[in-house]
């Protein structure tokens, strides 16, 4: 259940309304990655917080953007007329520096007619132990328990359960992940409520902190905003346009 939710969080919503000819692919085995594949419109996209570290090759000039996990909003264009390609790994798998200093892997994707043979391709040149850094085993877990209370978390009970201490825990989550696991807890409970919102946007903001551990309102409110920079009803409106604008 947990790895649903984990793998619903690893698009970006307003990435196909900033973009054209937007195609999206989710690959479940033997490992968890996102493809995707898109024409640059020269239009801000604002990239949220997902707890995945995505690669973009713009494969009309031939470079990469190496876009880590991260725990705040970033706004990024993709030149207009220009052809991208992207892979977002499941929350805690990182690319190995030999992945992303090896163009080759990506300049030859345009040899390759469709969207699907360019995954097909791509999928039999990954190797994980080469191409891939999987996290140490708390960190997994760690995510893997945030993630199964949709961003509930308890430092106390985390411990107990892995058997180590909450200062271990910490240390090698942030060495791994660059951020703590109160973070993730806190972005993955943002993505709990996002989820929601983009399925029922007419529900009022109150239906939403339901079981997220949301305090109240104005704290739903106010973790919506750092993550998104905006509202939940100014994001809602902010697709809606966009979705008109593309029509």
């Amino acid at each position: 259940m947990y790895q649903t939710f984990l793998q619903n969080n690893m698009p970006q919503p307003l990435l196909p309304y900033t973009t054209s000819s937007f195609q999206i692919h989710q690959e479940s085995s033997p490992i968890p990655l996102t493809f995707f594949t898109f024409q640059g419109k020269s239009v801000p996209c604002l990239w949220l917080p997902n707890a995945c570290h995505t690669l973009i090759c713009n494969q009309t000039k031939n470079y990469l953007l190496d876009i880590p996990s991260i725990p705040s909003p970033k706004e990024l264009t993709f030149e207009k007329n220009q052809s991208y390609f992207g892979i977002t790994f499941f929350p805690g798998i990182l690319p190995s520096n030999t992945l992303k200093t090896t163009p080759s892997l990506f300049q030859t994707l345009s040899a390759y007619p469709s969207f699907s043979d360019q995954i097909s391709h791509l999928l039999s040149s990954l190797t994980p132990n080469l191409h891939l850094i999987l996290p140490p085993y708390p960190v997994e877990q760690t995510i893997d328990v945030i993630a199964a209370s949709c961003g509930s978390f308890h430092s106390q009970e985390l411990s107990k359960n892995l058997s180590y201490s909450e200062r271990q825990i910490r240390r090698l989550f942030h060495a791994h992940m660059n951020y703590s696991p109160k973070t993730l807890s806190r972005i993955l409970r943002f993505q709990s409520s996002l989820q929601k919102l983009l399925k029922t946007p007419q529900k009022n903001n109150s239906e939403f902190i339901d079981h997220l551990s949301y305090s109240d309102q104005a704290h739903f409110q106010r973790e919506f905003k750092t993550f998104t920079t905006m509202t939940p009803r100014c994001l809602i409106h902010l697709l809606q346009n966009l979705q008109s604008s593309d029509c």
